[in-house]
């Protein structure tokens, strides 16, 4: 009879049923191993319990990492569309600023032209005047 309930309960578990205890009584010289049997099997299913949460826990850590690392790429190709457009903007600013120096040496060298003219004009008026 003991052999017989273990080898079921033992057949049982090796189907993957982590709920089989035995319940009923072994002959007195026998029911430690029907506790040690129950006790295995109490120690097994609280296992099983804390792999299947530790599992739970890596995956809800690696969804995390995977947001984390989403968000971080997006951050960073924002991040890169940014210093594209400022490069533009300052490639434009330094076109401006070309364009200005190239303006102002233009004004001086007509405001130089415009001088040398009045100056001849001075003395062409000054000779006629004396």
């Amino acid at each position: 009879n003991v052999v017989s309930k273990l080898s079921e309960r033992l057949s049982l578990l090796s189907g993957g049923d982590l709920t089989i205890q035995i319940k009923e009584s072994f002959p007195k010289e026998y029911e430690q191993l029907r506790a040690d049997f129950n006790g295995s099997i109490d120690t097994l299913n609280t296992t099983v319990l804390q792999v299947v949460e530790s599992t739970s826990s890596i995956s809800n850590g690696a969804a995390e990492i995977s947001q984390a690392s989403d968000d971080l790429s997006q951050r960073t190709e924002s991040q890169a569309a940014t210093l594209e457009q400022t490069a533009a903007a300052i490639d434009e600013l330094t076109a401006s600023v070309k364009a200005a120096a190239d303006g102002a040496r233009s004004v001086e060298q007509t405001v130089q032209e415009a001088r040398q003219e009045a100056e001849v004009s001075g003395e062409v008026v000054q000779k006629a005047v004396t």
